[in-house]
């Protein structure tokens, strides 16, 4: 169960309405994949969701754990937005391509994530579709084509769509 507030619901309204099942269905027939079964629970109910707009407490505020320079390090980020379903499909291509090997920033993340929402920036919120589906990653945008430069490392952020909701915190202004 996702333990959202009144206010974010009333601000969720304002949105737009909840993902419809031929929406669904599109964006699994488009990329032959099923997605998790409480990212789609979450979007039927809800809707694609600015997060943040639920006065007073703003919560969009999340932690993942990376890996840098050998160390496992718990950074914050503000999630903004999930992306509509209409989107989801191409997102994933643009940021999985291998079609231009001159391309120096494509692929952006490695395969078997799917990109499903965006901080205020360029990073995205991730759900593993491949190895462990469900889980939620959290990738810092880096011009950087995957494996390559300072893009190497991916954060986990939580081992369920369910619970990357529910973990969410206020964020200060």
């Amino acid at each position: 169960m996702f333990n959202v507030t009144e206010a974010m619901v009333n601000a969720w309204k304002k949105r737009n309405g909840p993902a419809t099942k031929t929406d669904i269905a599109q964006v699994e027939a488009a990329l032959a994949i099923k997605l998790p079964s409480d990212y789609v629970a979450f979007v039927s109910s809800y809707g694609f969701v600015e997060f943040g707009r639920d006065e007073p407490e703003r919560r969009c505020l999340f932690s993942y754990v990376i890996d840098e320079n050998g160390q496992r390090v718990t950074r914050q980020r503000e999630i903004s937005f999930l992306f509509s379903a209409n989107k989801l499909a191409p997102r994933y291509r643009y940021m999985t391509t291998t079609d231009d090997p001159e391309d120096e920033n494509r692929p952006a993340i490695p395969p078997g994530y799917l990109p499903v929402g965006s901080d205020a920036g360029h990073s995205a919120i991730l759900l593993d579709i491949a190895a462990n589906p469900g889980q939620v990653w959290f990738w810092p945008f880096n011009d950087d084509r995957w494996g390559l430069g300072d893009n190497v490392a991916l954060g986990f952020v939580a081992d369920n769509f369910e619970d990357f909701i529910n973990s969410l915190r206020p964020s200060p202004l």
